[in-house]
């Protein structure tokens, strides 16, 4: 098995122009969210695990609630400072991961996995979307998504399949007039520091 990075999910965009281009990406997640994960996700199998990291996060919340309402076994990874205030479903299982360092979210992946098995599903939601230098969004963005990967390949515990939630802002700006859907065949053609 192998990582899935999903870029083709049949969602179109339902934007309002009367909000400004920084407020896009998020209305495009919250109206296309259920779309998102219905699409990812086969159902039928009721008893499927979920990991989602970034749970405490504004979209992370969303992608938690919907994962609960379609039956999943859900965990919710989240940092020791992490507000849960929005995660007290009591179906949901924490996991605290410290991204900052590789042998601390290595072992905490292993022991969970050890007790509960692996997840058959995993929606990394963690990224930074403002940082006062390019540095730090390389880290967070990037390093930190190798080091799960890393660690996930270390314990055998690979998901079927890997959902990365990333922006509009990969690609640039963009059809801001008639709102065409971007697809995998598009270049990537960030014009921000959040986007690269």
């Amino acid at each position: 098995g192998g990582f899935v990075f999903t870029t083709n999910l049949p969602v179109k965009p339902t934007i309002s122009t009367s909000f400004q281009r920084s407020h896009h990406s998020i209305i495009f997640y919250l109206c296309n969210l259920s779309e998102v994960v219905r699409h990812k996700f086969n159902y039928k199998k009721m008893t499927k695990k979920v990991l989602v990291t970034g749970a405490g996060g504004f979209i992370g919340g969303f992608i938690v609630e919907e994962a609960l309402k379609r039956g999943y076994d859900v965990w919710a990874a989240v940092r020791a400072t992490t507000s849960r205030k929005y995660l007290t479903d009591s179906r949901i299982h924490f996991i605290e991961l410290d991204f900052t360092d590789a042998g601390k979210l290595t072992a905490a992946l292993r022991t969970a996995v050890e007790e509960q098995g692996k997840w058959d599903y995993i929606v990394h939601n963690l990224g930074a979307t403002k940082c006062a230098n390019f540095a730090d969004f390389n880290t967070i963005n990037h390093e930190y998504l190798k080091r799960f990967i890393e660690a996930l390949r270390t314990i055998d515990a690979v998901p079927e399949g890997f959902l990365m939630m990333s922006t509009m802002g990969v690609m640039g700006v963009g059809d801001e007039k008639n709102y065409t859907p971007f697809t995998e065949r598009m270049i990537p053609m960030p014009n921000t520091k959040y986007g690269l």
